[in-house]
């Protein structure tokens, strides 16, 4: 029962990377209680694609990186029509509409029609992309700094077209203060107004302070100690402290560092 399944099996696995008409031999040898099952697999010509009408409409049909990745669509004509490159191409023209800010976005054809004796696929996608939102105001949440300090570091202006590299922009920038232990940007385009989209930043304080502490030798200052401490946020408007204490036998030093 399981041989005559092998076949089956086969041409269903290889139907994903474009081969509809595999030669499948399933043998079987016998070496006393041993048996050995071997499957030679003739996979034949693949499927290729033949025609291509992709298609964005919308407000998206003059957005140039768009059209760009529209182009770039995978698999191209007279390429083996492989089930996985073509769903990871939809995936990724959904995923840059949605980064592009067209959250109204739909998927409203999507047909590949195969002709197994004529070896050839044709391809038929469209888009609707509606109209692209803006960036609204950025809020947020967390924190345990003034009013207005962090909004400083916001990089668009309320009404700016919609685009995900901005948010990746503030994040970077957030990250780079050293102030927090996580970072949560999200937009929430359900709640837009106008066509502005509100930024919601959910913020997770790191630790305040950070201890330190060492032995050091050295031929001019001998044999020491070291002692640090780092305070990653002073008061409410950002400051910053660090102090680092260095005894030794021969040179005592001490360096002491604010950072408005």
């Amino acid at each position: 029962y399981l041989l005559r399944q092998v076949p089956r099996e086969v041409r269903g696995a290889l139907e994903p990377f474009g081969y509809y008409e595999p030669t499948v031999d399933a043998q079987v040898q016998r070496d006393g209680d041993a048996v050995t099952v071997v499957v030679v697999v003739s996979p034949g010509e693949p499927v290729r694609v033949r025609g291509r009408d992709l298609r964005l409409t919308g407000a998206a049909s003059t957005d140039t990186p768009l059209m760009r990745r529209l182009q770039r669509f995978r698999p191209r004509q007279d390429q083996p029509f492989h089930h996985g490159v073509y769903e990871d191409s939809k995936a990724a023209m959904d995923r840059a509409l949605a980064e592009r800010g067209y959250f109204d976005a739909e998927l409203a054809v999507h047909e590949v029609t195969v002709s197994r004796a004529a070896r050839t696929a044709d391809i038929q996608l469209a888009w609707t992309s509606g109209d692209r939102y803006a960036l609204g105001a950025a809020r947020f949440e967390g924190h345990k700094f003034r009013p207005g300090l962090l909004e400083k570091l916001v990089p668009w202006e309320p009404g700016t077209p919609y685009d995900q590299a901005r948010l990746l922009a503030l994040q970077k920038s957030l990250a780079e203060l050293d102030y927090f232990s996580a970072i949560d940007i999200t937009p929430e385009p359900d709640a837009a107004v106008d066509g502005q989209v509100p930024v919601k930043v959910a913020l997770a304080m790191g630790k305040r302070s950070i201890y330190s502490a060492g032995l050091r030798a050295g031929t001019d200052t001998g044999l020491g100690v070291t002692a640090g401490v780092e305070r990653r946020w002073v008061n409410d408007r950002g400051h910053k402290l660090k102090a680092l204490a260095s005894l030794a036998q021969r040179k005592n030093d001490i360096t002491v560092q604010y950072k408005i």
